[in-house]
């Protein structure tokens, strides 16, 4: 199983959606060692994400309540790149906001069943990962 060991780093601000995500990440095979549901709590934990051999942030575009435009995950996105380019970053959202979007290796958004998709462009990040890397 190529996901397994695999450390991702969540940031969501809604209680339900994180779980959900969560569970479904390790049902998966993934690793979920740190989430984060506020952009503050997600600043605390970007410095940890190197030292932790996180691989992949899923940031939400808005993690705060009554937010819209994606700013705190441009922010965060941003902070994230600060620290380590090597993280692929997958943000999502209800809505297409093209700043977020180009901030984020891959973009999805936010429907019922959206972590099915995540998995799918996680797969391919770590594809491309494995075929960059090999001689």
């Amino acid at each position: 199983m190529l996901q397994k060991g695999i450390k991702v780093f969540l940031a969501e601000d809604t209680d339900s959606i994180r779980l959900y995500a969560k569970n479904f990440l390790e049902k998966w095979g993934f690793e979920v060692p740190l989430m984060a549901s506020s952009l503050s709590e997600a600043y605390e934990a970007v410095p940890n994400l190197p030292k932790l051999g996180i691989r992949i942030a899923l940031i939400d575009g808005n993690l705060s309540k009554g937010m819209i435009g994606s700013v705190e995950g441009i922010l965060l996105a941003n902070k994230i790149r600060e620290i380590d380019q090597a993280i692929k970053i997958i943000g999502y959202a209800t809505s297409v906001i093209h700043e977020f979007e180009a901030m984020c290796h891959a973009f999805v958004f936010k429907e019922p069943d959206f972590m099915i998709e995540v998995k799918q462009v996680i797969m391919g990040l770590l594809e491309q990962d494995n075929t960059n890397s090999t001689p």
